[in-house]
């Protein structure tokens, strides 16, 4: 065999190392970045194939533009608040409703969460149930969904219930409501149905019920809830003025109570009575109402 010159092995080599240089360009960063530019581009294909059905543009421009006038609604111009403001604000309001109680008993809102005992519970308890009776309103655990012995992981929670239920039973009779009790409602209802009432058993417990908490999460991810909701439902006998002052007083001050839903009855026309000119006059209504108080068990609340 012929002996290789030195210039050509020179050669050789140097065309060796352009091949592995050329080779490991390709595999290393053109072939990577030929596959991005794939990817990038189904993706690109996909997201306009799922905007073509939406009522979004597609002009980055008018994007912008959009973006810019939902910030400003979100975060507010002009001095005027957004709905982020707005949304604190409110929720500021709706957790004060207990404050007074917890800074006069606890001191601030951390420590009540964690060192409410059964034994503060059940003195609440049999307190809201003495001070109700005082104004003829008898609560029985059975109709309440509450009892003295009732048992939770969170003794506070049990807490805020009763108060929500005593709140609740103040404003009632500052309107001058009456709540009607089990007995009266079995014999109304049986009365619709063209039955006597001569059957029904006596129950003198008040119509009020206390509703399972609602706890509501920022995210799925939330370990603990940023606000817990309290609703009460109860029957009411009164006049539609009476109603009116009670609804206007439940954010009033320093109460904050939401209206969930309410349902109007009134006494069937053959059973009303008419005035002087003939005309008929609206007897006694019922009121079925839930009513709902809000707690946020992750805000301290510092004496001032």
């Amino acid at each position: 065999m012929n002996k290789f010159l030195p210039a050509h092995k020179i050669v050789l080599v140097v065309l060796l190392v352009l091949l592995a240089v050329q080779a490991g360009l390709y595999f290393g960063l053109h072939r990577p970045r030929r596959l991005a530019v794939q990817t990038a581009e189904k993706e690109l294909q996909r997201l306009q194939r799922r905007l073509s059905g939406k009522a979004w543009p597609q002009d980055g421009k008018k994007l912008q533009q959009i973006l810019a006038e939902m910030k400003e609604v979100l975060q507010g111009s002009g001095g005027k608040p957004g709905l982020q403001q707005q949304s604190e604000k409110l929720l500021g309001q709706a957790g004060r409703m207990y404050d007074a109680k917890i800074l006069d008993q606890y001191g601030s809102r951390n420590y009540f969460v964690t060192s409410v005992t059964r034994l503060d519970y059940q003195e609440e308890y049999n307190r809201l149930l003495l001070s109700l009776r005082e104004q003829r309103i008898n609560l029985s655990a059975q109709k309440l969904n509450l009892a003295e012995d009732s048992v939770s992981a969170y003794n506070y929670q049990l807490m805020l219930q009763l108060w929500t239920v005593d709140r609740i039973c103040s404003l009632v009779t500052a309107a001058g409501l009456q709540v009607l009790t089990a007995e009266t409602l079995q014999a109304e209802r049986s009365s619709a149905r063209g039955r006597r009432s001569a059957g029904v058993r006596s129950d003198p417990a008040a119509c009020i019920s206390v509703l399972p908490m609602q706890a509501y999460f920022q995210d799925e991810k939330s370990s603990a809830p940023y606000l817990l909701e309290f609703p009460v439902s109860l029957s009411l006998r009164g006049e539609l003025a009476q109603l009116q002052a009670f609804v206007a007083s439940l954010q009033s001050g320093d109460t904050f109570l939401a209206l969930k839903g309410f349902e109007i009855r009134a006494l069937p026309p053959q059973e009303l009575l008419a005035d002087e000119d003939g005309r008929i006059r609206n007897g006694p209504m019922h009121f079925d109402l839930t009513c709902a108080g809000f707690f946020i068990p992750q805000t301290t609340l510092e004496d001032e």
